[in-house]
């Protein structure tokens, strides 16, 4: 797949990350040049989120494309902005480089998934290699009892059998 943006072949995820740390939800691959709102409606992610007790009561950090719903918080536009939607955008962006931490992790922790020769849909089953190594990365997380995302927003995963427990 070719990604004319940034000139290389890519394929893209999506991801939902919890204050603990754990990766909860993973989606993909999707062609690199895909909108993310492309990813947001093949994926069912609202509706899979509503849906989800865990989540009553919260609100995901969205993508600015997501919107304002009862599922997604993302960032409003800066056209005639008031001063209580600088201080929203303000808290939202707070969280957002957190929202890459997880990518990075899994490619930091991971690095044959980054390696674009090896790495070739058709080849290789790239889309199941992520999601394992997203598992992965969850288990690292609970042994060591926190990662950096867990750390920002002081929150502690769960054990290994509350953990295992909640998969489906």
């Amino acid at each position: 797949m070719y990604n004319g943006h940034k000139r290389s072949h890519a394929v893209k995820y999506q991801a939902v990350t919890t204050p603990d740390g754990l990766i909860v939800h993973v989606f993909g691959p999707a062609q690199g040049r895909a909108h993310d709102l492309t990813l947001l409606e093949d994926s069912d992610l609202e509706n899979i989120i509503g849906r989800d007790r865990r989540f009553h009561g919260y609100r995901l950090y969205g993508d600015p494309a997501y919107g304002q719903t009862d599922v997604f918080a993302s960032p409003f536009d800066k056209v005639g902005v008031t001063r209580e939607v600088i201080e929203v955008n303000r808290s939202l962006s707070k969280v957002r480089i957190s929202v890459e931490w997880m990518f990075g992790k899994i490619i930091g922790d991971w690095a044959m998934l980054d390696f674009k020769r090896k790495m070739s849909i058709g080849n290789v089953p790239v889309g199941m290699l992520y999601e394992v190594a997203a598992i992965f990365a969850n288990c690292v997380t609970i042994a060591r009892h926190q990662n950096i995302i867990s750390s920002y927003f002081d929150v502690r995963p769960p054990s290994f059998e509350k953990y295992f427990a909640g998969l489906d």
